[in-house]
């Protein structure tokens, strides 16, 4: 993952330097998906919320150089824990089974017990075979609703990851999935797949792109608790809003 990542960014963008130094493979390849989050927004009152993280960086093929100075998963609890728990094996070749995946789903979830599935508090989509394994494991699962932010619709993830944009097409158009082109400044005027809603990156992002509309999330401005609470990003009732989301 480290050397695909230095081929990417070169080994200067992988700062801070447990990332620079290499990160150490899995001592088990058991995936994860977790209830307690590192992102305090993950909460809420409504349907419990669970997580699917992975190695910040070395998973983001359209990552940029202002995400990656600013990215909140190499910070604090999450930039203290990156090489432990279960990060790793998430983002090891593990995670492109689906059977795999939607085992250890399974046991956070059942069709009684519906939930609310936050993708990549830390990570994103590095490969057409992960993206289509977590696609698999949704399609059959209604009673998981998820959401998730990603860099991989760039052109520049399409050039370190083949294929990427279409994968994320095809996961895209699930009812039950919502997924956000996380755009910063210097991503503002790249053109955006067609359908899929923006996340910005600060409110200087949205003005890069000249979008007036942009919803500021209403948990940062105290109008909510957390996700769960809102529902803003991922719909209420089988309704999804058109509108993006600025952070």
């Amino acid at each position: 993952v480290i050397s695909r990542a230095k081929k990417w960014f070169g080994p200067v963008a992988l700062k801070p330097s447990f990332l620079a130094r290499g990160i150490k493979a899995p001592k088990r390849d058991t995936l994860s998906f977790g209830r307690k989050g590192s992102n305090s927004k993950v909460s809420g009152k409504g349907l419990p919320t669970i997580t699917f993280s992975r190695l910040p960086v070395v998973t983001c093929p359209g990552s940029t150089a202002e995400c990656r100075a600013l990215c909140y998963a190499l910070k604090g609890t999450v930039g203290l824990n990156v090489g432990a728990g279960n990060y790793n094996a998430n983002s090891s070749a593990a995670a492109n089974d689906a059977a795999r995946l939607g085992a250890a789903l399974d046991k956070q979830s059942k069709p009684e017990q519906p939930v609310l599935l936050r993708l990549h508090v830390s990570g994103d989509f590095d490969s057409v075979e992960y993206t289509d394994a977590i696609r698999s494991v949704l399609t059959v699962r209604p009673w998981v609703t998820a959401w998730v932010y990603t860099r991989s619709w760039r052109k520049q993830a399409e050039v370190n990851a083949p294929g990427i944009r279409a994968a994320l097409r095809r996961l895209s158009v699930l009812l039950t999935v919502t997924v956000f082109a996380s755009v910063d400044e210097s991503t503002a005027k790249e053109r955006t797949p067609k359908g899929m809603r923006r996340a910005y990156m600060g409110a200087e992002a949205a003005d890069a792109a000249g979008d007036t509309t942009s919803l500021v999330c209403p948990q940062q401005t105290g109008k909510v608790d957390g996700c769960s609470s809102c529902g803003w990003c991922f719909g209420r009732g089988g309704k999804r809003s058109k509108r993006n989301t600025t952070f």
